[in-house]
Formats: structure tokens, sequence, C-alpha cells
């Protein structure tokens, strides 16, 4: 009798309008446990919410792979609701595999359109799998990228974070609403102030000191990030992300006068 391990993941809320919420993927590992007459129990199992698949930065999932690389390890299977909830990138998930295999350990789809029955072609069926999300994970990093530099281009904001001294105001697109950036004046003054007073030659130590006069309170990391944020110049910054698809060393996507600048070049 196999003792069981869960690992649930969702990284976009839109993972869970497509049916395969948290609570879904528990239902459904439940339903397997039972039919196959495993061992389960709540220290085995391990969530991640808002966590994508490219990567091992998860905490739940390095935690589980450590369990199941002990010995002995405390359980003989891991349940996953796809393999790309194992993980997306090809070669992760078969070094991680592959080391769980050797300590007795094997993953299990419980997707029913991943049912690999044993035999000798298991391993390159799961392999095709494991292909087919690796490319879907590096086409939706190019999508992506490509998306932010269309709105962008057109003036929209599509993250919740904007810089200081902006406020967000709405806008319909067909049948869309987006976002836009518009000058926040009164904190858009004290922008104003700092970048005048960098001018002027001031630290920006003597710059917190100077905003303390008005009573406002910046730390010096705060007021470090506005002087070298090109935003305030009216240029949208699509920061490059350090990932297995983009490299360190690609360059950052800026495009011009997006929205109304704070201040001058």
């Amino acid at each position: 009798m196999d003792v069981l391990a869960f690992y649930l993941r969702v990284s976009t809320p839109k993972q869970v309008e497509e049916g395969i919420s948290l609570d879904h993927q528990l239902e459904k590992m439940h339903e397997y446990a039972k039919k196959h007459r495993g061992i389960i129990s709540d220290e085995n199992v391990f969530v991640e919410k808002g966590k994508t698949g490219t990567n091992d930065n998860r905490p739940e999932f390095q935690r589980m792979v450590t369990l199941g690389l002990r010995n002995p390890p405390p359980f003989s299977k891991i349940l996953v609701w796809s393999f790309s909830r194992f993980a997306r990138d090809q070669e992760d998930s078969i070094i991680n595999k592959m080391m769980l295999k050797r300590n007795g350990v094997s993953v299990v789809s419980i997707n029913p359109g991943e049912d690999i029955p044993e035999g000798d072609f298991a391993f390159i069926q799961e392999r095709l799998i494991e292909n087919a999300d690796d490319r879907f994970s590096r086409s939706l990093s190019i999508n992506v990228k490509s998306t932010f530099i269309s709105h962008s281009e057109r003036g929209y904001w599509l993250t919740s974070r904007y810089p200081f001294g902006y406020e967000l105001i709405r806008e319909t697109d067909g049948k869309k609403e987006r976002k836009k950036l518009k000058i926040d004046p009164p904190n858009a003054g004290l922008v104003k102030k700092m970048f005048a007073l960098s001018d002027r030659g001031l630290s920006v130590k003597r710059i917190r000191k100077a905003m303390l006069v008005d009573g406002e309170e910046f730390t010096d990391a705060m007021i470090y990030g506005i002087l070298h944020n090109r935003h305030y110049c009216g240029d949208r910054v699509i920061h490059s992300k350090i990932s297995k698809f983009n490299s360190s060393n690609e360059p950052h996507t800026i495009i011009e006068n997006t929205h109304p600048p704070i201040i001058d070049r």
C-alpha cells in the first residue's frame, strides 16, 4: 500500500476559474487515494499558491522534494493534478523526478489525459508531455511580453503597482476596462522637489532630511528608487525578468511618451 503525498499548485486566478482550483485538485487526489487504497496524512499535503512552475523557487515544492530524498522517504508517491503542476520546465522536471525515483518515490499525474500505462514506452510518453509543457511556457513568456509592449504603446498601464506621484484612472477600451497613469499633483510635487534637491547636489540622506521639514517621511531606499525611475520622464520601462527563457543580459524595453511626465528628461 502506497503512502501518498499531495502537491497542489495554482499560479493564476484564471486557473481557478478554469476548474483547477486548489479545492478541486484536493478533491480529485482524495478520490484517487480512495480508489487505489493509498495512505494519506495532512503532513504530506503541500500547497503552493501563486507560484509559477517554470522554476524551482517554490518553498513547498522544495520542502516536498527534500522530504522525498530522505532515507527512508515518508511517502512513496507524489500525486499532482498534471505534470505541469510539478514543473513546466522539462530539464527541472526530469532531474527532480530522477532523484526521487532513485529514492523510491514516483510522481503520478491524476489527469485522465496524462494516464501513462506501465511499459517500455512509459518514459518516452512522459517526456513528450513534459516537452509540450516546456514549449507552452516558452511561448507564454514571449506572448506576455508582446502584450505588455502592445498595450504600453497605447498608453495603458497593466500592473497593479505604479510610481509614487501618479494615480490610476480607468478607461474603456472596446469591451474591456483598462488603466492609465494620471499625475497626482500633491505627491508629484514631492517628486519634483526630490529631483530639484538632487540637481543641487544633495545626497539621498540630505534629501530625506529636507523632506522631513515638510513633515514627509521617506526612507533612503524610497528616495533612491524615485530618483532612478525613468517613468517620471513619461516613458514606460518594461524590465526584463531573469528566468529560464530570458537572459539576465537582455536589455529593458523602453517605450517613450506613454503617459504625462512629472520631470523633464
